[in-house]
């Protein structure tokens, strides 16, 4: 059986918004779970891949899911991997256009006030 993990002393929620706070400081490290999608060499978005719980949980919190295909941030459409950091950096929430099974959605990752 696996290791127990190590106890920790806040509510998970804490830990999220922690998350949320990082990415939101450093955006590079959210690039880091998203796949770009091509079409015909043309990027037409970002493909959710979180690879740990934690990331699957805080995505799932608001409203997105492994899969997911993200077209936009903050309103900005997504079609060259080099933009990504700069839509990114400097952010206070990250609005997220996202395609799921041929619907398009919006969801939103912020931190708690």
């Amino acid at each position: 059986s696996l290791p127990a993990p190590p106890p920790s002393n806040q509510p998970a929620s804490a830990s999220l918004d922690r998350l949320k706070q990082e990415f939101l400081a450093e955006p590079q490290k959210l690039v880091e779970l998203i796949q770009p999608v091509l079409k015909d060499g043309q990027v037409e978005g970002y493909e959710l891949q979180p690879k740990q719980l934690h990331h699957v949980l805080l995505f799932h919190g608001a409203g997105l899911r492994k899969g997911d295909r993200i077209t936009a941030i903050n309103g900005m459409p997504l079609t060259n991997t080099a933009e990504l950091p700069n839509l990114l950096s400097g952010q206070s929430e990250l609005n997220f256009t996202f395609e799921r099974d041929g619907e398009s959605a919006n969801a939103s990752l912020q931190p708690k006030p």
